[in-house]
């Protein structure tokens, strides 16, 4: 078993932990999208079915994995989105200072 890291998978933004970074710039977007959940306490379908295509995995072979195996590539898919949105945030901040 490995160390458990100091955050999600040892990812920091301005050395907190990234799901703790705040987001500086307006560029988020409420889209009013929302999703239930199928079973309580379990990953929605199309998260879970978005993990096994990213991770190039089918469906008969991600099947055969271990659950923890595939909450790991969930929890990594959901980390993905979280850097994508703080390096927006960083490239947007970015702009602005330079446009003053």
């Amino acid at each position: 078993m490995s160390p458990k890291p100091p955050s999600d998978f040892g990812v920091l933004r301005n050395n907190k932990p990234i799901r703790e970074a705040e987001i500086w710039t307006d560029i988020t977007v409420d889209t009013g999208i929302a999703y239930g959940v199928q079973i309580r306490g379990c990953i929605p379908f199309f998260e879970e079915y978005e993990a096994m295509v990213k991770a190039n995995y089918n469906e008969y072979e991600w099947r055969g994995l271990r659950p923890i195996d595939r909450a790991v590539a969930v929890a990594y898919l959901r980390l993905q989105k979280v850097i994508n949105l703080h390096e927006g945030d960083a490239v947007e901040m970015k702009r602005k200072s330079q446009a003053k």
